[in-house]
């Protein structure tokens, strides 16, 4: 067995920054199936002995590695975190369509530089590999040149220095034997590769249940659905916000509110200021005034929603970058006088005569 992190393995300088050691991935992660972890447990088992030539790999650090992603884009410019966000939305839509992946994880083995097991069925995981692809490739992020076929494997353990005496070298021949006693060819790991499909099923089921699904999808991204709202990266929150709220409007007939239950007598006799059960309020067979009324509680409902976001945004000022609280207080005062100027023009109508 070879050292896997050999010079030619190695996509920085020693002397170079630390963000040069830096290289994104798209990753399947495991920790979710108790079962995949269990057969690893049992993986570094096989591997504790041999711990003076290969590393086994932690628990936390388990994966299958999908697709590699260049640190730079061919303006060299760095594909930082951010990049790399805007990016999981486009991914996510190109994986939309794929069907759950069932797959095998199985049998161990040692390779050149690594013990590791392949990963099965190859045409449902190779359709995984292209999916992943083209949403990077849609967002913009520098990729390697595809590959014929993906070849699906998880390490168990790397290859930490050479094998090159003949110590080492009987080693590693017994380290190959153990692998096969502690993890028979027969032993499996089943699992399921359906993160993408459970947040689709989950919409589904929404809908289905009779709620209302509203998306918020940042462009280059398309709406999925009538109800989804677009927006730019620059967009203000308000912004955002408020379309959130007319699309709440528009599906439901209503501001969006905690659900009406209609008062008893003596509920009526002590808060009954927007209600017919105020003693105050009396018949009005036009009905204008009590449209009226609607009106002035729906504003009054979205100057508190949209004060709820400006207040949000000044508080996190605050606390990101230690502002002063003053220009978030003076928020909160400009909300909570607008409510009452629209709850004083509301009693006023419901108290006319």
């Amino acid at each position: 067995m070879r050292r896997f992190l050999n010079p030619e393995r190695l996509w920085a300088a020693a002397d170079g920054l630390d963000e040069d050691w830096v290289k994104p991935h798209v990753l399947w992660l495991p920790h979710d199936q108790p079962q995949v972890l269990a057969y690893f447990a049992r993986f570094r088992e096989a591997l504790a002995p041999f711990q003076d030539f290969i590393t086994p790999v932690a628990k936390p650090d388990l994966h299958m590695t999908v697709q590699k992603i260049g640190s730079h884009d061919d303006e060299g410019r760095r594909v930082d975190v951010e990049r790399l966000l805007r990016a999981a939305p486009a991914v996510q839509e190109a994986l939309t369509a794929l069907a759950p992946i069932r797959i095998e994880i199985g049998p161990p083995r040692a390779s050149a530089s690594a013990a590791l097991t392949d990963v099965w069925p190859e045409d449902a995981l190779h359709q995984l590999y292209l999916g992943v692809r083209a949403g990077l490739d849609a967002a913009g992020l520098p990729l390697p040149t595809s590959a014929d076929w993906f070849w699906g494997h998880m390490t168990g353990g790397y290859g930490l220095k050479n094998t090159d005496t003949p110590e080492l070298a009987a080693r590693s021949d017994r380290l190959a034997s153990a692998l096969g006693r502690v993890l028979r060819p027969g032993a499996r790991a089943a699992a399921t590769i359906n993160s993408v499909r459970r947040d689709l099923d989950k919409t589904v089921d929404l809908a289905a249940s009779g709620h209302h699904v509203i998306r918020i999808r940042e462009q280059p991204l398309t709406a999925l659905t009538p109800n989804d709202i677009v927006c730019t990266a620059d967009q203000p929150a308000e912004e955002i916000a408020e379309a959130v709220y007319e699309a709440i409007l528009h599906l439901t007939g209503h501001a969006p509110c905690e659900s009406f239950a209609e008062p008893d007598a003596l509920a009526g006799t002590q808060l009954g200021l927007f209600d017919d059960t105020s003693p105050t309020a009396l018949p009005d067979p036009s009905g204008a005034r009590r449209h009226a009324v609607s009106v002035l509680l729906t504003q009054m409902v979205r100057e508190l929603h949209r004060g709820d976001v400006a207040a949000d945004l000044e508080s996190a000022q605050h606390l990101v970058w230690d502002l002063p609280l003053d220009a978030a207080l003076m928020t909160v005062q400009q909300q909570g006088g607008a409510l009452r100027a629209l709850a004083s023009a509301a009693k006023l109508l419901i108290d006319q005569p």
